[in-house]
């Protein structure tokens, strides 16, 4: 999420299933929704990134967005570093996109 900050690039990171409060269910979206959202330019794709440790396995519930989101024409990738998450974000925005991020960055924190 702080590298995200910084390229320029609109994102956020999405909670959800379900919370109690009090005695109510609250819903915090779809049901295995990728932990992060980030929207690819210009077209404004979404690309989902699932963020899971080393050993981490999807759920059956994260499994079956995926699958729905890459059927729309989304991304879903698991990442499991930095790295990965910047390859993901590489892959989706273009090569002369990515170039440019460093411009990006260096401007967001002027």
């Amino acid at each position: 999420m702080e590298w995200l900050k910084f390229t320029g690039l609109l994102h956020w990171r999405q909670n959800s299933g379900t919370v109690m409060m009090g005695f109510r269910c609250i819903r915090l979206g779809e049901e295995g929704l990728p932990d992060i959202i980030v929207i690819v330019p210009p077209n404004g794709r979404i690309l989902g990134l699932e963020v899971k440790s080393a050993s981490g396995a999807l759920r059956p519930a994260q499994r079956t967005f995926r699958t729905r989101l890459e059927g729309t024409g989304g991304l879903y990738k698991v990442v499991r570093s930095l790295q990965q998450a910047m390859d993901a974000v590489a892959l989706a925005i273009g090569e002369e996109k990515w170039k440019q991020l460093p411009v990006l960055m260096e401007k967001s924190t002027n």
